[in-house]
């Protein structure tokens, strides 16, 4: 149970550090 908590959690930070990137990407494109 443990370890199935490690990996779900370890996916959603990947998953959201990518979507910030993402976010990040495009605001830096729209203010230069």
């Amino acid at each position: 149970m443990g370890l199935i908590s490690t990996l779900f959690l370890a996916a959603s930070v990947a998953t959201f550090s990518v979507y910030f990137r993402r976010l990040s990407d495009e605001a830096q494109a729209q203010t230069s």
